[in-house]
C-alpha cells in the first residue's frame, strides 16, 4: 500500500514538474516564425502604382532602423509575409502611390497569424477598411477617422521622439550646478520626462489598449536618450563646458521604473529594447563584454552587478543583455563570433534568441567579404572631378554622400546592399566627411562595400554647393564619360534607385 501511495505521489510530482516546465516553455517570448497580412480591395478601382509596405523593427535594431517588406499584388489581393521575433509584434503599414498616401498606421501581428483586411476606395479616393472582416487578434484597426487609435499611437510616439528643448515653457532648466548632485539631476530628468510626455500626448490620453507597452516604450527611450547620455548632453544640449564627473552607480536606480517583463519586447517601429540594453551594458565600470566566457557564468556575475541598480533582475533581462553583448561585438567591433561563442550560444542561450544573434553574425560575415576600398583623404584637398577622371576613366559612377550619424543614409544602404552587387560595371563611390568619427566611419564603411572615401567638412560643403545638394543622403550619377545624369538629395526609394542605376547603361 505504501509502495502504491509513494508511486502515486511521485507520479503527481513528476506531472506537476512537467506541466510547470511546459508552461514555462510556452511563455518564452521569442519565436522564429512568420505572420502574414492580406488586404483585399473590394468594389474598388485600385489606383495605378499602388504600393503597400509593412515595416518591422528587430529587438536589436538601432533607433530608427527598420526593415521594409513590400506586398505582392495578385489581382485585387495584396499579400505580405513578415518574419517575427516575438509573440506580440507591432507592424507599421503604409498604403500609397508615388503621389498620395492613403493609409498609415500600425497593426498587431502574431506568429502563424493571417491578418485579413478588406479595403474599399470611395469614388472620392478615400480608403476605408471593413473592420468586421479583420481576423485574429488586432487592437489597432485603420479607420479613417479622428478617433483612429492607430494614428493616435503613431502621433504620440512621433511627438515624443521629436521633442527638443524650447518646445515647452514648463521644461526645467539644467545648469552645471545640477550636475553636482545626481539626485537633483535625476529630479530634473523626472520633470523633463513629464514635460516631454505631456507634449507628446497633446491633451490626449494614451489609448487603453496601448497603455502598458507604450508608456514603457516611451520611458525607456527617454532614459536611454537623456538619463544615460547625461555626460554627452552636458555640452551638446545644455551648453555646459566644464568636465562632468561620472555619477555613482546609485544614479541608475531609475531603471527600476521600467517593466522588464515580456512587455519590454513590444515596441514601436522607431526604437526598441536594444537602445536601452546597449546603454546598460556601457554603464561605466559595471559590465565586461561576454567574450568567450560561459553564458551561465556571465549571467551569474551580471545578476549580482545588476542587483545594485535593479531589484531582482529578471531572467528575460539577463537573456537580452547576453544577446546584446554579442550584438555589440558584431556591431561596434566588426568582430565575428568565435567557434566557442557560437557553441555557447547554441547550447545555452534561448534557441530563438540565439538564432537572431547567429543570423546577425552571418550578415556581418557576408559584409566583411565585400572587400571595401577605404581611403581617408580628410587631410588633403579633394576634387570629385579629378578623383573620378584619375581612378575611374571610362566607367559610370554612382556617388553616395552619407555620414555615420545619418539614419536615412544607413537605412538606404541596408535596402540597396543586395542590388548594388548586381551592377558590377558601375563604380559605387561613398563619400563621408569628418563629422563622422574615424573609427565609427571605418567600421561601417568596411561593411557597406564599394569605394569609401572620407573628406574634410569644408570639401563636403563645397561639393554639395557645386552640385546643388542640400543634405544627406545625396546622390550624383555619372555616365562613363563622367557627365552628370542626375543629382538629388534624399533616397528615392528602391524602385527609383534601380532606374537610376539602369540609366547609366543607356547614356
Amino acid at each position: 500500500m505504501n509502495v502504491i501511495y509513494k508511486s502515486i505521489i511521485t507520479f503527481i510530482r513528476i506531472t506537476i514538474i512537467l506541466i510547470s516546465t511546459l508552461c514555462h516553455a510556452s511563455e518564452k517570448p521569442f519565436v522564429n516564425n512568420f505572420g502574414s497580412i492580406t488586404i483585399e480591395f473590394v468594389d474598388s478601382v485600385i489606383p495605378e502604382d499602388l504600393q503597400i509596405t509593412a515595416i518591422s523593427s528587430s529587438i536589436f535594431d538601432e533607433p530608427f532602423e527598420y526593415t521594409e517588406h513590400k506586398f505582392v499584388q495578385n489581382g485585387n489581393f495584396f499579400t505580405c509575409q513578415i518574419p517575427l521575433e516575438t509573440n506580440d509584434n507591432l507592424i507599421g503599414l503604409i498604403v500609397e502611390t508615388p503621389e498620395q498616401k492613403f493609409s498609415v498606421g500600425v497593426v498587431e501581428l502574431r506568429p502563424g497569424m493571417e491578418l485579413k483586411m478588406e479595403g474599399i476606395f470611395s469614388p472620392e479616393g478615400i480608403l476605408k477598411y471593413n473592420k468586421s472582416d479583420y481576423s485574429g487578434f488586432n487592437s489597432y484597426p485603420l479607420d479613417p477617422s479622428p478617433s483612429n487609435i492607430s494614428l493616435t499611437v503613431v502621433d504620440i510616439i512621433i511627438r515624443f521622439i521629436t521633442y527638443h528643448l524650447g518646445l515647452s515653457e514648463t521644461e526645467p532648466e539644467i545648469t552645471k550646478d545640477d550636475y553636482k548632485s545626481w539626485r537633483i539631476f535625476n529630479e530634473k530628468m523626472d520633470s523633463l520626462y513629464s514635460v516631454q510626455l505631456n507634449y507628446a500626448l497633446n491633451g490626449r490620453t494614451i489609448p487603453e489598449v496601448a497603455s502598458g507597452w507604450l508608456e514603457n516604450n516611451l520611458r525607456y527611450f527617454f532614459d536611454a536618450n537623456w538619463r544615460m547620455n547625461y555626460k554627452e548632453r552636458a555640452g551638446r544640449t545644455f551648453n555646459i563646458t566644464e568636465d562632468i564627473d561620472y555619477f555613482p552607480i546609485e544614479y541608475y536606480t531609475f531603471l527600476n521604473d521600467i517593466d522588464f517583463s515580456d512587455s519590454f519586447l513590444k515596441h514601436s517601429t522607431y526604437f526598441g529594447p536594444y537602445y536601452l540594453l546597449r546603454k546598460i551594458l556601457l554603464i561605466p565600470g559595471l559590465f565586461n563584454p561576454i567574450g568567450e566566457q560561459s553564458i551561465d557564468e556571465w549571467q551569474s556575475e551580471s545578476k549580482i552587478k545588476l542587483s545594485k541598480i535593479i531589484n531582482d533582475p529578471s531572467e528575460l533581462l539577463l537573456e537580452l543583455l547576453t544577446a546584446a553583448s554579442y550584438i555589440m561585438q558584431l556591431n561596434d567591433k566588426n568582430q565575428l563570433l568565435s567557434d566557442r561563442q557560437v557553441s555557447n550560444i547554441r547550447t545555452r542561450l534561448n534557441k530563438n534568441l540565439g538564432a537572431i544573434v547567429l543570423a546577425r553574425n552571418d550578415i556581418l560575415n557576408k559584409q566583411l567579404n565585400k572587400n571595401s576600398q577605404i581611403l581617408d583623404l580628410s587631410n588633403s584637398s579633394f576634387s570629385l572631378k579629378n578623383f573620378l577622371d584619375e581612378h575611374y576613366s571610362g566607367l559610370p559612377v554612382v556617388v553616395d554622400l552619407w555620414n555615420t550619424w545619418c539614419n536615412p543614409c544607413l537605412k538606404a544602404h541596408k535596402e540597396t546592399e543586395n542590388i548594388v552587387s548586381e551592377y558590377k560595371d558601375i563604380v559605387f563611390l561613398y563619400i563621408s566627411d569628418t563629422s563622422s568619427s574615424f573609427e565609427v566611419w571605418k567600421n561601417l564603411a568596411s561593411r557597406i562595400g564599394g569605394v569609401q572615401v572620407r573628406i574634410g567638412q569644408d570639401d563636403m560643403e563645397a561639393l554639395c554647393q557645386l552640385y546643388s545638394l542640400g543634405g544627406f543622403p545625396s546622390y550624383i550619377i555619372f555616365n562613363k564619360e563622367h557627365d552628370i545624369i542626375r543629382s538629388q538629395t534624399g533616397y528615392p526609394g528602391l524602385g527609383e534607385y534601380i532606374k537610376l542605376l539602369d540609366s547609366t547603361k543607356v547614356q
